[in-house]
């Protein structure tokens, strides 16, 4: 694969974070190294509630924050 398509498969275009498709490819590669290698492999999950509390039109653009915020935090 093309290296530009690639990273536009891997990355979100608006934000720039890595897509959920990413992390789940990702997740299995490190899962079958880390029982390859008879190590302990962990994962860290955010999950942001009572975002119903928010107006829908809000509550888009709160998530789009919120991705982007939690994903430079992860990448640094």
């Amino acid at each position: 694969m093309h290296e530009g398509a690639r990273a536009l498969a891997i990355r979100d275009e608006m934000l720039g974070a890595y897509t959920y498709g990413y992390y789940q490819k990702r997740l299995e590669e490190e899962s079958a190294r880390a029982a390859r290698f008879g190590r302990p492999l962990s994962v860290l999950i955010f999950r942001v509630t009572d975002l119903e509390l928010v107006s829908l039109e809000r509550r888009r653009e709160l998530g789009r924050v919120l991705t982007l915020v939690f994903s430079r935090i992860v990448r640094d």
